[in-house]
């Protein structure tokens, strides 16, 4: 029978996230408040999920579940907490995440520092026709 949660989590992205699960649990759990207040923000867990989560008493654990409830959901959503996980605001939480994420882009138009993309950087993404994060399908 055909498991569509096992099909996604063979996605690119979700490959991505399964892949660095424990780098992931061990960052995130440095302030797991922080992407909690993030992820629901963005809808990328229901409100219910969200106080569920709330309510687990450890931070491990509670990333642990957070990460399983998003490589359980549709393409989407897994690529949305991607993109929340490369944001610069997110960065400068947990820069470890950096080191994490380096190859999950070919190019990330946030800067590695905290803050924004200096005026130069984005006239000359801009000027090579560049406007967007471009995913890598890596195996």
């Amino acid at each position: 029978m055909f498991n569509k949660t096992r099909h996604l989590s063979q996605a690119p992205a979700a490959k991505m996230i399964k892949k660095h699960k424990v780098e992931l649990i061990d960052c995130l759990s440095a302030d797991h408040s922080f992407i909690l207040q993030h992820v629901q923000a963005r809808d990328i867990v229901t409100d219910r999920e969200y106080n569920h989560l709330r309510h687990i008493s450890q931070p491990r654990e509670v990333v642990t579940k957070l990460i399983d409830i998003v490589m359980g959901k549709d393409q989407k959503s897994i690529e949305d907490f991607i993109d929340l996980l490369k944001e610069s605001d997110i960065l400068c939480t947990y820069p470890q995440l950096e080191e994490i994420t380096r190859n999950w882009y070919t190019l990330s138009l946030s800067s590695s520092k905290c803050g924004d993309i200096s005026l130069n950087d984005r006239k000359q993404t801009e000027s090579q026709g560049i406007t967007k994060v471009v995913w890598i399908h890596m195996h």
